[in-house]
């Protein structure tokens, strides 16, 4: 995996995440550990050559700035499986 970009934040609260990976990464699953007190509500994975996208949102809707962190495993070229942790700032919900 090469980097994740910035949170992106959706209309109704909904959080966008987007790691670059190898092209040809294939089986890409995220895995979520939401905030204390909060659930994940809806999410989806957006995979495209080369990237992995993931939206979602959080109930309740947090008010104030969190962190939230991830797991994303993916098959490399070689098909070995691969991963990486990293944790998100997340802004209030819009």
């Amino acid at each position: 995996m090469k980097e994740k970009s910035d949170v992106a934040v959706g209309v109704g609260g909904r959080f966008g995440l987007t790691v670059e990976l190898q092209d040809m990464a294939t089986d890409v699953q995220w895995f979520a550990v939401p905030p204390e007190g909060t659930g994940v509500k809806d999410p989806i994975v957006r995979p495209a050559t080369g990237k992995s996208g993931y939206w979602f949102s959080l109930v309740p809707a947090p008010t104030q700035p969190t962190t939230m962190q991830f797991l994303v495993t993916f098959n490399d070229s070689n098909g070995k499986r691969r991963g990486m942790e990293f944790t998100a700032n997340l802004p209030p919900a819009k």
